[in-house]
């Protein structure tokens, strides 16, 4: 194989290498990004994530005291809540 041809070939396949170094560090980002934005990372950690009788996240005081029924998703599992009042801060 000629010197030339050898160098072309070590220079596509240096350029492929740092290309796929490349996109393993754009996905790691992704990876964390995604991890950050889960909501059993949020519920790990303590918090509870509300939902209505449809399963729709609820955000609001009132969309909570306006509900008959409201689960509460928990890091070890789920419960059903009836709200007795709300209030707002």
């Amino acid at each position: 194989v000629p010197p030339l041809v050898r160098e072309i070939k070590y220079k596509i396949l240096e350029n492929a290498l740092q290309y796929i170094e490349q996109l393993k560090g754009r996905i790691t980002a992704a990876q964390t990004i995604a991890a950050a934005l889960d909501p059993r990372t949020v519920v790990a950690a303590g918090y509870a994530i509300l939902r209505n009788e449809d399963g729709c996240p609820m955000t609001h005081v009132q969309d909570v005291a306006n509900a008959k029924i409201v689960s509460a998703d928990l890091r070890d599992g789920s419960i059903t809540l009836q709200p007795l009042q709300a209030k707002k801060i």
